[in-house]
């Protein structure tokens, strides 16, 4: 589990999700789709606790990776997994170091992604 950043919310599930929610996209993200693992359990006929995964990215910014290392695409867009697990609401997504392995020549790029999960984790936290 090297690289997974997990934060407790001090929100209850939903009320996490929806500030994650506003968080992306009031700051220059897209959020290409939002998983719902729970959802998708139930009608197997199984059960999950809540589990949300968003996916998000700034295609541009994006686009300036992939430019300089294709491969960034089995990385992006970026992921964040919000679930609800003993009556805690957590937080996780990959550290900004796992692209270390793609020699990124735009670090400013990486900074700015870091930037967000650090402020988006301090409205949780």
């Amino acid at each position: 589990m090297e690289n997974i950043i997990l934060k407790e919310s001090k929100f209850g599930f939903q009320e996490t999700v929806r500030r994650v929610k506003n968080y992306i996209e009031n700051n220059g993200f897209k959020i290409f789709c939002i998983v719902d693992h729970a959802g998708a359990a139930n009608n197997a006929g199984l059960k999950l606790d809540n589990t949300v995964l968003f996916i998000f990215g700034n295609p541009k910014a994006g686009t300036i990776l992939m430019q300089g290392t294709r491969l960034m695409g089995l990385e992006l867009p970026l992921k964040l997994l919000v679930y609800e697990e003993n009556n805690k609401t957590f937080v996780s997504y990959f550290g900004v170091s796992e692209f270390d392995k793609f020699n990124i020549k735009e670090r400013n790029i990486l900074k700015n992604i870091e930037t967000l999960y650090e402020e988006l984790i301090k409205d949780i936290s």
